[in-house]
Order: C-alpha cells, then structure tokens, then sequence
C-alpha cells in the first residue's frame, strides 16, 4: 500500500522506489493504520533526504528471528553519531534543513515501534541509509 501511494511521486521526480516482498505473507500483530504511517514516514524521509540520484528500496522479510520492514537508500546515510539524535522530536541534521519537514517523523517511526513492541534500526546501507522496523518472534 505504502509502494502504491508513492510510486508515483518517485516516478514524477526521476527516482526509483522499488517494493521487494515474499510471496507469502509476512504478518505482524499491530494497527494496520499505525504501521502503514510509520513505514510511509521512512518512504518519505529517504525521498525527501537521499538525494535526487538515489534509489530506494521497500523490502519485508522474516526469518527465524522475527520479522522487518526495510526501507534503503542510496544516498548519503545518517551518520552513526547522530542515529539515536535524530529519533528525538524535532532533531534534524544540519543538511536537512534545507528540505521539508520539522523533526517528527522519525520520532514518530520510534513512538510506532515501541508501541508495537518492535526496534528502529538505523544502519549504513553502503551507500545510504536502511531504517529498519523489527518485530522479534514470538
């Protein structure tokens, strides 16, 4: 749903967003309006910040682990000391605020996980970012 409702923003601005799902249904126990907010602000956020060359990728997996929603770009990443800064409300990096927004969404994506008994990962994508939502086994 997320994909389908942002496709065509990618596609008007030249970039790619690209949905990679199992055939078979990954399911987690949540609210479905909830979550879909959560996963479009990651969607958002890589449009918004990885740049105009960047490619981004919806991903859901699991595994014996648990199950993830991957949202990874190609552009410039987050850097490591500033990861757990910018789940904070209203904390931006410095080269962001020159784009829209004001420093909720991914205190949003934080506030969703928590609730849903679930982790944001912010990892280096080489290039990139990949924002994670994790929901261990259970």
């Amino acid at each position: 749903t997320v994909a389908e409702l942002h496709e065509p923003s990618f596609a008007e601005a030249g970039r790619t967003l690209s949905l990679a799902i199992p055939d078979t249904p990954v399911m987690v126990n949540g609210d479905r309006d909830l979550l879909t907010q959560a996963v479009a602000n990651l969607v958002e956020n890589a449009f918004r910040h990885a740049g105009d060359a960047a490619e981004v990728v919806l991903s859901v997996r699991r595994d014996q682990a648990g199950a993830s929603i991957m949202v990874e770009d190609t552009g410039p990443g987050i850097p490591e000391e500033e990861r757990e800064k910018v789940v904070q409300r209203l904390y931006r990096l410095d080269r962001s605020r020159r784009t829209q927004g004001n420093g909720l969404g991914l205190s949003l994506v934080e506030s969703v996980a928590r609730l849903h008994r679930a982790r944001l990962m912010l990892e280096d994508n080489r290039p990139g970012l990949r924002a994670s939502l994790v929901f261990d086994a259970e």
